[in-house]
């Protein structure tokens, strides 16, 4: 841990014997949700006495983390998209802060979601809390200036690439490489025809994945294209194939129905299953990408954005590639389309290349795919960071 500020008398830590430490936890998209999740798991595992609270998603609600906000109103993603609601997410910075006054957390757990949780960073160092970080903002791709809240307000840097360890300790972060957070996911056992007979698919033919986003917007500029490549690749595919889609909730589920049409099935909240039954993947560009990747699934890549979104990206982004899988290898790993590129016969030609069982780039990408594989996997992730906050709380507690 890094030196701490001034921090008030935490003699009220000890004040009872049965008092359980409060974390608070804000994760605000899907992904980060589902990890904080596995922190707290790991941290409650056997009975554990915590009290979690914050800001989260279904998986941090089952849990049994009390949430403050949902993903229905954090997952929002965007230059545009954002501006629209600022006053919200003030509000809610500030709501945040009141509580933590009223009642102060033992250690604050920040996962991804850099928009507002570097704001609450702030906040949380100049109230003395004992604050890490966990899935740090991509510094190393734009807006570095953010080095300084993270050098200035957080203990402890919790990074899930390896390269960005040495990134952010070069410029005076206490940064840690706990390993990358779908490493369980990736290594749990799966029985693949049971898996495809539970949501009506043949485990005889191929399964062609599409993971069009988590977040609404997303759907509405992907999901369409997406079935239609699919409806192209199945036309010419060298052996049968069928079409699943991957949506996170059930409410997102219903969204994507209305967006793509048609009556391909939809498998809900089990992204990392589909993928590893299915011999390709259509996926937007995100955490997706990596998790397919672990799982040895070869995919392209596809994204739309609003068009002001894109062209500050193109302004302010330092990295080659879009794809995070090509950016960790340092080279086009696997096909990346980006906004008119990603049409439906663009997607589909890249699929059915793909789709070969010896052919050349499927090879290729499965080699590279396996060394990232033993890159980012060379550490337990939510075992790593659950220590680093019963360190933080254990810190706090002392006189």
């Amino acid at each position: 841990m890094s030196p701490a500020a001034s921090r008030p008398d935490p003699a009220h830590l000890t004040s009872g014997p049965t008092r359980p430490p409060y974390l608070f936890v804000s994760a605000g998209e899907v992904s980060g949700d589902r990890y904080a999740a596995d922190v707290v798991e790991e941290l409650t595992a056997g009975g554990a006495p915590w009290r979690v609270q914050g800001l989260g998603g279904p998986r941090l609600a089952a849990a049994g983390v009390r949430l403050i906000a949902g993903l229905e109103d954090l997952a929002v993603m965007g230059v545009v998209e954002v501006a629209r609601r600022l006053g919200w997410f003030w509000r809610l910075q500030r709501s945040v802060v009141a509580s933590w006054r009223r009642d102060r957390p033992d250690a604050v757990l920040l996962v991804d979601y850099p928009g507002l949780n570097l704001r609450l960073a702030r906040d949380a160092r100049r109230l003395g809390l004992r604050t890490l970080y966990y899935v740090t903002p991509t510094v190393w791709a734009w807006h570095e200036g953010r080095v300084r809240t993270l050098r200035a307000a957080v203990d402890a840097a919790l990074v899930i690439l390896p390269f960005e360890e040495r990134f952010l300790r070069e410029r005076g972060v206490a940064a840690r490489f706990v390993g990358h957070p779908l490493g369980r996911e990736a290594r749990r056992p799966r029985d693949r025809a049971a898996f495809l007979r539970g949501v009506g698919l043949d485990p005889a033919a191929d399964v062609l994945a599409l993971l069009p986003g988590s977040r609404g917007q997303e759907l509405d500029r992907l999901a369409r294209s997406f079935l239609e490549a699919g409806l192209l690749a199945r036309a010419s595919a060298p052996r049968p194939l069928q079409l699943a889609f991957g949506a996170p909730t059930p409410e997102l589920a219903a969204r994507l129905r209305a967006r793509a049409g048609g009556d391909v099935p939809i498998v809900v909240g089990r992204a990392a299953d589909l993928l590893a039954a299915s011999a390709a993947a259509i996926a937007k560009s995100g955490t997706v990408t990596v998790e397919a990747a672990l799982l040895g699934t070869p995919m392209v890549v596809a994204y739309r954005m609003n068009a002001l979104t894109l062209w500050l990206a193109r302004r302010l982004v330092r990295v080659e590639h879009m794809a995070m899988v090509n950016i960790l290898r340092g080279r086009r790993v696997v096909p990346e389309l980006l906004q008119e590129a990603a049409a439906p016969a663009a997607l589909a030609a890249h699929v059915v290349a793909l789709l070969e069982p010896e052919g050349a780039e499927r090879r290729a990408m499965l080699a590279e795919f396996a060394a990232l594989r033993a890159e980012l996997l060379r550490k337990d992730a939510p075992a790593e960071v659950a220590a680093a906050v019963r360190a933080a709380v254990g810190e706090a507690s002392r006189p």
